[in-house]
């Protein structure tokens, strides 16, 4: 699979028309960047992601099979997959104010960068934010709440695991970062907060595969989900708005 192409395309590149898309695929109005990867998305992925098929009728298991992850992370993902969706994912609502993720959405809207996504290829539009910058933003009393946060799903979390956590804002619009296929974390843990209203954006849905099949997770501005980075998740294709978390 070659990669795609970020950023400017070469000159001899830039008059070339891009290749022919699937009926289905066409009907979507991709950006460019994500054609190829459209194309070769797997059937069940792109069932989910891209055509708003109901999770329910989705075998969760045949999604884990097609993506034929490494063994070690199949492993991981069909545990995850059998574990009730309560006890695999934790919500927890307001975790944010929503005055704090309005800071953050600012904080994006004016310095994102655009790299090459290390899950699929794709540009991220992402921020990169140190631990000092995210507290600097939204107070440390705000940042010791999220620790506790991730402390209550993880009770063993070491201190090491939290001095070198990683913090960053992503934002998806359709026309630039549509979705997220369907992946596992390198992280210890993962704790998404969404820093968008339910009613700022269509599609994007976060999806999981825990409690014996995929779920959709609910959440609105401030809400934050945790859980394993070893649980397989992914984020349906954003079809109006912007969404960022």
């Amino acid at each position: 699979m070659a990669a795609p192409l970020v950023g400017p395309l070469p000159l001899h590149l830039a008059c070339l028309p891009p290749p022919p898309l699937p009926p289905a695929l066409a009907a979507l109005d991709l950006p460019p960047a994500f054609f190829s990867l459209a194309a070769e998305m797997p059937p069940l992925s792109a069932s989910l992601l891209l055509h708003k098929q109901p999770p329910s009728e989705v075998a969760a298991a045949d999604l884990l099979e097609e993506l034929r992850l490494p063994a070690h992370l199949e492993a991981a993902a069909t545990t995850g997959l059998k574990q009730a969706l309560a006890t695999a994912v934790l919500l927890s609502n307001n975790l944010l104010a929503e005055k704090e993720c309005a800071v953050l959405r600012a904080a994006i809207q004016r310095d994102w960068q655009e790299k090459s996504d290390t899950i699929d290829g794709g540009p991220d539009h992402q921020l990169k934010l140190s631990v000092d910058r995210l507290a600097e933003l939204v107070s440390e009393s705000t940042l010791a709440r999220v620790i506790g946060a991730a402390r209550s799903f993880d009770a063993d979390l070491r201190d090491e695991d939290v001095r070198g956590m990683k913090c960053f804002i992503r934002r998806y619009t359709p026309a630039t970062r549509p979705w997220c296929p369907f992946h596992t974390d390198a992280s210890t843990l993962t704790l998404n907060i969404s820093l968008s209203q339910r009613g700022a954006y269509e599609g994007g849905v976060l999806y999981c595969v825990a409690g014996g099949g995929v779920q959709a997770l609910d959440r609105d501005e401030g809400d934050a989900t945790i859980h394993n980075s070893t649980l397989l998740h992914g984020v349906s294709r954003l079809e109006a708005g912007v969404r960022e978390s």
